[in-house]
């Protein structure tokens, strides 16, 4: 498993819709973002890894702002 642990990523707009207590904006736009992006980072994984990459999954949490991406590799 690849790991990933991201901190202090909101935009300014994230950052002004949590303070208005959008909270769940934020949480909703990132989780498309991040589904998204999951072809193009499990070919990045890949790419780096030499393995396939067999599961993604991604979380968010607001306070404090962190990210976590998982990718299981293939054995």
């Amino acid at each position: 498993m690849l790991a990933i642990l991201l901190g202090g990523g909101f935009t300014v707009a994230e950052q002004t819709l949590f303070e208005a207590g959008q909270g769940q904006a934020v949480q909703d736009s990132r989780h498309a973002l991040q589904m998204t992006l999951e072809r193009r980072s499990t070919e990045m994984v890949e790419a780096l890894t030499g393995r396939k990459v067999v599961a993604f999954m991604s979380a968010s949490h607001q306070d404090p702002d962190l990210s976590a991406e998982l990718f299981l590799l293939e054995q």
